[in-house]
């Protein structure tokens, strides 16, 4: 029964070598054989024994001769099993031993694989973690490229539509600048005219007393102011020899200016009545109007028109004052109906 424990053992030890690494299990499948050779020797020593047991019965054999053989055997058979035995404590042993590194092995390899399965769970959660991030990142980022498509779009259009305003609006400022450029030209025309014609009147009357007589330029038109006594008695609206002369020199400037409008104004200081004051201003306008028609003037081109008191140029509570107000004013306007027709078409 004794070998046939031990083969157990070894059976089990042999099966158990599956848990223990290669070279480990190489050094214990050897044991294993040297054992099983053993093991064979024995069962040979037993068949002898069974052939001595046989030669015994049939009596080829005497009893000392069989005690002998007998003897012998069993010590054989105890020296077999001694060494059977170091080698099965020494198999046991070797076996705790692997079996116990292999304990150390599996329970460093099972922490190791729980911190490694743990490090993987976290890695995956936090890929998961990324993965989402990266998944809104990418959805907003496709919204923001639709709409940052929608909004060239739309700059796109606004810029063609710009081009087509900036190509009208060059077209039309061409255009404006032309008009004004015409327009330019026409004023300084007409300045150029209002100048010449302020000279020429001033080179007629020239001689006169500046207390008299004034030529001056306001407003984009020539005043030639005549003062009362220069031209009437007071009171009167016959012209005095004074007034008939320098009138005739007026009337010879303006005769060769058929583009000039002439309005004659009379004035008034505060004397007398208001209506009084009219009809006498109204009657030295139209006199000095005649006589300018007289010297040649279109009539045409000439008005009358009597303005009384209302527009004084001095104080009428002084005696200076209501000399400057009794005046006639010869008023010339440049005719501007070139002028006229660029600005009324500009608009």
């Amino acid at each position: 029964m004794k070998p046939l424990h031990l083969f157990s053992i070894l059976l089990l030890a042999s099966f158990l070598t599956a848990c223990v690494s290669a070279r480990k299990y190489e050094d214990t499948v050897a044991q294993s054989e040297r054992l099983s050779a053993r093991v064979n020797l024995q069962a040979d020593s037993l068949e002898r024994l069974e052939a001595i047991r046989k030669l015994t019965t049939s009596g080829k054999l005497d009893l000392e001769e069989k005690n002998r053989l007998m003897d012998q055997e069993l010590s054989s058979l105890r020296r077999q099993y001694t060494q059977l035995e170091r080698a099965n404590t020494d198999l046991l042993s070797r076996y705790d031993r692997v079996l116990s590194q292999n304990q150390v092995e599996i329970a460093t390899s099972s922490s190791e694989l729980s911190k490694l399965r743990q490090e993987l769970s976290q890695k995956e959660l936090i890929l998961a973690r990324q993965e989402s991030k990266l998944n809104e990142l990418s959805a907003t980022l496709n919204q923001k490229e639709a709409d940052l498509n929608t909004r060239i779009a739309e700059l796109s259009s606004d810029l063609t539509s710009s081009r087509k305003a900036v190509a009208m609006s060059e077209f039309e400022l061409n255009e404006k600048t032309s008009e004004v450029n015409q327009l330019r030209a026409a004023l300084a025309a007409k300045d150029a005219k209002l100048n010449a014609l302020r000279d020429r009147m001033q080179k007629a009357l020239k001689g006169f007393s500046a207390s008299d007589l004034s030529v001056e330029e306001r407003g984009g038109k020539v005043y030639v102011s005549l003062s009362q006594n220069l031209l009437f008695a007071s009171g009167s609206k016959t012209l005095n020899s004074n007034g008939t002369n320098v009138l005739g020199q007026v009337a010879q400037a303006l005769r060769q200016q058929p583009d000039i409008n002439i309005t004659v104004e009379g004035h008034t200081d505060t004397d007398g009545s208001a209506s009084l004051n009219w009809d006498l201003s109204t009657a030295r306008a139209t006199t000095v109007a005649q006589r300018l028609i007289q010297g040649g003037v279109n009539p045409s081109q000439v008005t009358a028109a009597g303005r009384g008191q209302f527009q004084p140029i001095g104080d009428n509570s002084t005696i200076e004052g209501k000399a400057l107000n009794r005046r006639t004013e010869i008023i010339l306007t440049p005719q501007l109906g070139e002028l006229y027709e660029l600005i009324t078409g500009s608009r």
